[in-house]
This record gives structure tokens, sequence and C-alpha cells, in this order.
């Protein structure tokens, strides 16, 4: 039997390839298919069903996609009632792929319509549980994404008890378990690194697994959920209705100075996928810029403005050609174009060095600083007198820009420079004329062992 974990680490996004003769099953496929049809023709496998154990929210399904290639059939849970077409699995169902077979276990809470699949098959002394958005390691799926439907978050978490406690963890200690996420996914807020384990081990150190009562646990469930980014409303949309598939998208055309001007002055708002340096030297007005060594993905559908038209300013056709599908991973398709060009009158944004940040904050205080990171990474160490203001789509309402000097400078501080960077395009466009991206973040600021601020700890003098 094959069984092989597809990840994608920009989204800490897991799918599953599982061969058995020459069928296969492909659970939780990404839009971009082409990684599960090369695994499946490396083993001569013909792909039979492409299954999803929910709606997802963070990413667009290769379901669709799957079918069109393929001629897949699509298995839901049963519960599922978008307009996509599929087949509706039913709990207890099974799937008999050669001397295999995947059983459906409804999984409520996450969504309404979650399922797990837990895969058997002879000579095996455990199966190994599909559990998607239900059960992470170490954590469970967010509660809170189906409230415009009107289900509450604490009626889906009690749900999401149930589902853990009435159904996956009365299955054997042996159990593999082998979920839709890791560690930095927005589905969840404390997922392990780990890659899978087994129900035993999640028994023992799942917080959720421990907590006895629904209630108690709904309360501290929707306690720790931070908000969700704003992209997922419309990723969902898309797999419930079905997504445009590829190849009917128009193919992306290369744009010059002129055409680009006109794209923009038409509403097309320009995001800037060249790396840091090159976007400070020069780039057009208003972009935001976002390199594609980051977590592209995930920043794009947190800071972009919905329903507009975007045009790529990219180093490479063969940089804007992969900007592009990982915009529409997320669901992003209205891509008008790409362009290496610039205007006649670019935008420049000053990068500083946290030597250079360092030298002026203990001689002449030429600059207010703001760390964009998360609050732990704050609260861990930052430099001393540094305001907290999280990068999100509402950075520059942030009350805490309200204590700054509008006439002085500000330099913007993260981890490395990346999302510092994507910052100071959200301060201007709130009106902070003033900024620069502080290049090597907190990493430089530790490893030139210049002094942190951290909170003080209680009782000490």
């Amino acid at each position: 039997m094959l069984f092989r974990r597809c990840y994608l680490e920009p989204l800490a996004q897991a799918s599953y390839v599982i061969g058995v003769g020459d069928e296969a099953v492909v659970v939780d496929p990404r839009r971009d298919i082409a990684e599960y049809l090369a695994i499946c023709a490396q083993h001569g496998l013909r792909i039979r069903w492409a299954l999803a154990t929910h709606v997802h929210a963070d990413f667009v399904a290769g379901l669709a996609e799957l079918r069109a290639a393929t001629g897949a059939q699509i298995g839901m849970g049963a519960a599922f009632d978008g307009e996509l077409p599929c087949t509706r699995l039913e709990d207890g169902h099974e799937l008999r792929l050669g001397d295999a077979k995947i059983a459906v276990i409804d999984t409520p809470g996450h969504t309404p319509e979650s399922v797990s699949f837990l895969l058997s098959a002879p000579g095996q002394e455990a199966g190994k549980l599909l559990s998607g958005d239900c059960l992470f390691l170490g954590d469970v799926g967010r509660p809170d994404l189906v409230a415009a439907r009107g289900l509450s978050p604490r009626d889906m978490a009690k749900m999401l008890w149930h589902s853990l406690h009435d159904r996956l963890a009365k299955l054997p200690d042996a159990t593999e378990v082998w979920p839709g996420h890791g560690a930095g996914s927005a589905c969840g807020t404390a997922i392990s690194c780990d890659t899978s384990s087994t129900i035993g081990q999640q028994r023992l150190a799942n917080w959720a697994m421990s907590v006895g009562d629904p209630e108690e646990f709904a309360t501290q469930l929707i306690r720790n959920q931070r908000p969700a980014p704003r992209y997922f409303a419309e990723a969902a949309a898309q797999n419930r209705r079905g997504p445009t598939l590829l190849s009917a998208l128009p193919p992306l055309a290369e744009l010059d100075a002129a055409q680009a001007v006109k794209a923009v002055a038409g509403g097309a708002f320009v995001l800037d996928c060249r790396p840091e340096a090159r976007h400070g030297f020069a780039h057009w007005p208003g972009a935001l810029g976002l390199s594609l060594r980051g977590t592209f993905e995930s920043w794009c559908g947190a800071l972009l403005p919905p329903d507009r038209e975007l045009v790529l300013h990219a180093a490479s056709a063969e940089a804007a050609a992969e900007a592009r599908m990982r915009l529409l991973r997320i669901g992003k398709d209205r891509v008008v174009g790409w362009t290496q060009a610039l205007p006649a009158a670019p935008q420049s944004l000053k990068q500083i060095e946290t030597s250079e940040l360092f030298v002026d904050l203990e001689s002449v205080h030429t600059w207010q600083v703001v760390d964009v990171r998360r609050p732990g990474e704050f609260t861990a160490g930052r430099v001393p007198g540094a305001i907290h203001a999280e990068l999100g789509p509402e950075l520059g309402k942030a009350e805490a820009l309200a204590t700054l000097d509008r006439k002085r400078p500000i330099a913007v501080i993260c981890e490395t420079g990346y999302r510092s960077s994507a910052a100071c395009g959200v301060l201007r466009a709130a009106g902070f004329a003033q900024v620069a991206n502080v290049s090597d973040g907190m990493r430089g600021w530790r490893s030139n062992c210049l002094p942190q601020e951290r909170p003080a700890v209680a009782g000490s003098p």
C-alpha cells in the first residue's frame, strides 16, 4: 500500500495519496494537482476518488480539478449542502480500495459536514485516521467559520467536543492520526510541529481530549481563537459552489508600463512579489510588497483588498507564474497581468539595519519603532521602547499608533524584515508617510547582541 503525505509549507496544509493495487484515493487535494498526478503516474495508479474532509476555508480544493483530469469521483460528508456535484458519504460508509477500506466517520464541529476517514488494510496492526480539521496534533479545529450560516461558535464547539470524545477518542490507542494541518495554520491556535501521532498519545497530550465538559471545552476553544483571515469566507464559498477550473482561466499576460498604468487607473491593485530590497529601491505607488520567500499565500489572503483585480510586479515570468499559482490556491483568481516595468515616478521605501537603528536610538532618537509581530513574539523580547501593533488589514487603525508623532519617522520591525516590509505599505495607505523597513528584523537585533526589553517578572526588584 502507498501512503503519501503531501505538505504545503506556506499554508501548513496536508493532503494524502493512498494507493492499493492500481487504484488511488486523494484526500483534501489543493487546487494545483500536479504533485498528485505525478505520484500516481510514478506508481501506475488510477485515481478513483477525490475526497474532502470538509469545506475548506484556507485554500481552494482540487476536487474538481482531479475529476476533470482523471474522471475521479468526488466524495464529501453527507451533511454537505453546497452546489459542487459530489457523492455524499454517510457515516459508516466504507470505500473499497483493493483489499483496503476507508471508513467514513462523521466528526462535525469545525464545520457541519466535517468527516474523518479511517484507513485500514490487512496486515496492518493499526488504522490510519485522516482527521482533517477535527483533530490536530495538540489542538483542534476552530469552530467559528460558519457563523454567517446561523451556526454559533459555541454550538459548533460543543458539536466538536462530541466528535472528539464520542467518536475519535473511542478508537484504539494505536490508531495513527494524520491531520489536515500542521503548525502555523490559521485553522488552529496551538498545533504541534509533528507530522503524525496516535489516538493514545493525543488522549494524553492534547488539551482538547482532556476537557470532560463540553461547555468548558467550548469556552476554552472560543477564548483562544484569533480572528479568521478575511479571505476565508470567499475561499469557502468557492469550495461550496465549485471553483473555476484552472484551464478555463485566461493565460497570464505580460503588461508594459502603459498597460499597467491603465489597469491601475481602472482599479487594479499592484502586488509586488519581488524581494524586499528591490521593492524598497523602487516600486509602484501604493503597491503591497510581499516577496515569494515567505508565507506568501497566507499574507496575501490577509492583506490584499477583497474584490480587486491584481497586477503582479515580478522580477521574471517564472516568478510571476509562481505568484499567480500561489494566489490561485487561496481563490485570488482576478490577476489581470504581470509587469517588470516601473512607472515614470516610482515610490521607494527606506531600508535600515538594526545596527543603524540601535545607534540612532542610543543618540539622536530619530526613529519611533513599531513592532508588527504576534503578541507572544513581542513579549518574548523586543527593541526597548517599541510600540506593538500586529500586522493585519486593520494595522493602520491600531490604537497603539495613536501615540506616535506623525512628524517623526517610523521604523517598522518584525522577525526577518518580511512582515515589516508589507506593514510599511499598510501604514502608508493609512496616512503614515515617513516609514522605513528594518531589513534584518529582530533576528538581526539578536545576532548583534543588542539589548532587549521584556515584561517584568512578578516579584522581581
